[in-house]
């Protein structure tokens, strides 16, 4: 009972942090800027830039350090346009200089913790300022997509523990759901409390939704939610496929770092992605994106390194049309003819007899297909996936191996968070 109510006061006290109430002046600062043209962005984001710059390079211990042994001065940065002077910052940097980074005293900050899949956590902080910028852009991107703080919410993001399976929060109305629960035993108690509460919105990892739909496709059971709104995961277009028809619902992803120095948000017709105005200075390589963030002047990150990779589509109106996010650099396969495979939802999408799938290489020319299958599943499926796998990546170019796992044998990290293709192959 005292687990509860302490978790039930944190989630209370998140939701006033982030009421409108408190973050008004920032969402009008926001909406300030999605009306100005790209002109007045622009020098609205150089400010920025400089404001944070020069905070950074003087009470920034780190960034002193960091400029001086790049020859950096505080004279050789004066517009925009010099940020290419300054050196990247990689993660691994961040990680062994966290504690310099802070250009203000640490009981004014937070700390916050990146959790994936592979690697170490990083280490890192928020100011309450950057907290409020933070929640100011999610309550815009929300309401514009037809839900308001307020109205009830479905939350099924992994910040519930398996022994609590529900958490009412009564004065953000928001249903928290615990993600560590989706098995068979438990279909009818998420379908029961989520039809009872009648949800405007729910909100979710997108493993954590497909896995719901999936329990309740089972039963033929479906829901009616207006809005979904993923995040945290890369989002595959079978997932989404399976979410919106099972929860009668339009999905709308978003893309940010728990650094928080990027932010992008599905578009309102869902075609593409756009850039939240003046959020961030971003770089978009092949493999990568050089991001600054100019919303966290306590914990600068100043050409900070972020190993995703973003599928450009075709626009002629506008070059940088931001199509995909296909997910780390390190999400990808190597065959044997060393070519780089990324993106291989592609193999199970459009069989049936599939409910989840991991794919994991532990060495080049080798791949590891893990299949939670229904009782249906039979040789012709597994069959298809070789074909797909011959006709996507090569005749011979992949030796492949097919195994049959429970649900318990897919790997989450301990925020369940769920990754479809695991690399260990050094790269």
């Amino acid at each position: 009972m005292q687990a509860i109510m302490r978790k039930y006061l944190k989630e209370t006290l998140k939701y006033l942090v982030r009421s409108k109430l408190l973050i008004n002046k920032e969402i009008k600062e926001i909406e300030r800027l999605t009306l100005m043209n790209s002109k007045e962005l622009n020098a609205y984001k150089g400010q920025q830039f400089l404001k944070i710059f020069r905070k950074a390079i003087t009470k920034s211990k780190f960034y002193r350090k960091f400029y001086t042994e790049a020859g950096i001065t505080l004279e050789d940065i004066t517009s925009l346009e010099d940020i290419q002077k300054l050196p990247i910052l990689t993660k691994e940097i961040l990680r062994k200089n966290t504690e310099l980074v802070p250009t203000q005293p640490s009981w004014l900050l937070v700390s916050a913790n990146t959790n994936g899949t592979t690697g170490n956590p990083l280490r890192l902080y928020h100011s309450y300022k950057s907290i409020k910028k933070e929640q100011a852009y999610v309550f815009i991107n929300r309401k514009e997509r037809g839900f308001t703080y307020g109205e009830p919410l479905v939350s099924l993001k992994g910040n519930l523990p398996k022994d609590m399976f529900k958490l009412k929060v009564h004065l953000s109305n928001t249903l928290h759901l615990s993600s560590f629960n989706l098995k068979n035993s438990y279909t009818e108690d998420y379908y029961r409390e989520i039809s009872k509460f009648t949800p405007k919105a729910i909100e979710g990892f997108p493993s954590s939704l497909y896995n719901l739909c999936l329990l309740l496709k089972e039963k033929d059971l479906q829901l009616h939610i207006p809005v979904a709104f993923t995040s945290s995961e890369t989002l595959y277009d079978f997932q989404r496929e399976l979410i919106e028809e099972t929860l009668n619902t339009k999905v709308y992803d978003y893309y940010g770092t728990t650094e928080r120095s990027i932010s992008l948000m599905e578009k309102l017709d869902r075609q593409g992605y756009t850039e939240n105005p003046g959020y961030s200075i971003n770089e978009y390589y092949i493999n990568k994106i050089i991001t600054t963030s100019l919303i966290k002047e306590g914990f600068p990150l100043i050409r900070y390194e972020v190993n995703d990779r973003i599928r450009f589509g075709e626009n002629s109106s506008n070059p940088l049309f931001i199509q995909k996010i296909e997910g780390r650099t390190d999400d990808v396969v190597i065959a044997k003819d060393g070519s780089k495979i990324g993106r291989l939802d592609y193999l199970i999408r459009g069989i049936n007899n599939i409910q989840n799938a991991q794919v994991v290489q532990e060495n080049i020319g080798e791949l590891t297909i893990n299949i939670l299958a229904s009782k249906a599943f039979c040789e012709e499926d597994r069959n298809l996936i070789l074909k797909k796998v011959d006709y996507y990546i090569g005749k011979d170019n992949m030796d492949i191996t097919i195994n049959l796992v429970s649900e318990e044998e897919l790997i989450y990290t301990s925020g369940n968070k769920y990754k479809y293709l695991i690399s260990k192959v050094d790269k």
